[in-house]
C-alpha cells in the first residue's frame, strides 16, 4: 500500500476520533445540541454567619436558585485531627430551607459548626455556597 494512502487514512481516523471525543464531552456536560442552565450557588441567610448559642432545632435557610429542583446541605465540624472533616449531617431538601431537629450529644456543646449548600437539578450541581459558621451552646 502506498505511504500517502496510509497517512491519509490515519489523519482521517484521527480527525474522526477527535470530533467524536469532543461531541461526547459536550453531551456529558449537557451541551449536546440543547441548552443547559448553569445553576448559580445559593446565598446563605439563616443562621447568620457567626451566630452564637444555637441548639436544635435549628432552621437553615438560603436563597432559592432558578432551575434548582433540590438542595444539598452539609454541616461539618473540626474533628480530632484538627481538620474540617467531622460530618454533622448531609441532607437533601426540596425547598430552600431545612430544619435540623435531631438532638445532639452534649459533647457538641460549644462546638463551632460550618455549613454550606449547593443547588441540584437533572443537569448537575452548582458550586457550593460560601461556608458560614455558628456556635452550638446548650
Amino acid at each position: 500500500m502506498n505511504k500517502r494512502i496510509i497517512y491519509s487514512i490515519t489523519i482521517l481516523q484521527f480527525i474522526f476520533l477527535a470530533h467524536s471525543c469532543k461531541k461526547e464531552a459536550e453531551e456529558i456536560q449537557g451541551g449536546g445540541g440543547g441548552t443547559t442552565e448553569t445553576l448559580s450557588a445559593p446565598t446563605l441567610s439563616i443562621p447568620s454567619n457567626g451566630s452564637q448559642n444555637l441548639w436544635p432545632p435549628i432552621t437553615f435557610s438560603w436563597s432559592a436558585v432558578s432551575g434548582a429542583t433540590s438542595y444539598e446541605i452539609e454541616a461539618k465540624y473540626y474533628g480530632n485531627t484538627g481538620q474540617l472533616n467531622g460530618l454533622l449531617f448531609s441532607k437533601t431538601s426540596s425547598t430552600n430551607s431545612y430544619s435540623h431537629t435531631q438532638g445532639m450529644h452534649s459533647s457538641f456543646n460549644d462546638e463551632t459548626i460550618y455549613w454550606k449548600v449547593r443547588a441540584k437539578n437533572s443537569s448537575g450541581v452548582s458550586d457550593w455556597s460560601a461556608m458560614w459558621s455558628f456556635n452550638l451552646h446548650n
